[in-house]
């Protein structure tokens, strides 16, 4: 009897793995459509790189994990890490928070934000940027931490 006991945990824990392999597999297709197809519609170059790195940053979240890219100019690192945000966004209905560290690319992330949300169908909000709206660092880390939102940090150099 104590063997089936032991059993239900695994069987409880590889369900829940099928269903967030499931969710993930959703999104990538979601993803390739958008670069393969839709983004290209609109008038956007295929980029493959662009790609290559979108699926880095959905397995990224997938594994609730970090990465760190770097790739040069004209390469489409804004696209690539906001296509696989939204979409997961938009699938867990879970906000996701970008920082940046220039004022510069808060602005331009605002219309990028919006322009991709709306090629993918999926409302988006976009939230005010500047020095008085930074929230609290503490406040930040119990949001990501608890699974509430999830963090993205853009950094250029």
């Amino acid at each position: 009897m104590s063997n089936n006991l032991l059993k239900i945990p695994i069987f409880i824990e590889d369900s829940k793995k099928a269903k967030v392999d499931s969710l993930f597999r959703g999104i990538e297709k979601r993803m390739y459509h958008f670069f393969a197809e839709t983004a290209m519609e609109n008038g956007y170059t295929d980029r493959e790189k662009q790609y290559d790195m979108a699926e880095e940053v959905l397995d990224t979240i997938k594994e609730n994990g970090e990465l760190l890219v770097e790739a040069g100019v004209g390469i489409g690192k804004t696209f690539a890490y906001l296509v696989p945000a939204l979409l997961y966004s938009h699938v867990t209905q879970k906000p996701i928070a970008i920082a940046t560290s220039t004022i510069a690319l808060q602005e331009q992330l605002k219309g990028d934000v919006e322009e991709v949300a709306r090629m993918l169908g999926t409302p988006c909000c976009s939230r005010p940027s500047g020095r008085l709206v930074f929230p609290c660092i503490p406040h930040s880390y119990k949001c990501a931490f608890s699974g509430r939102i999830y963090p993205l940090v853009v950094q250029y150099f």
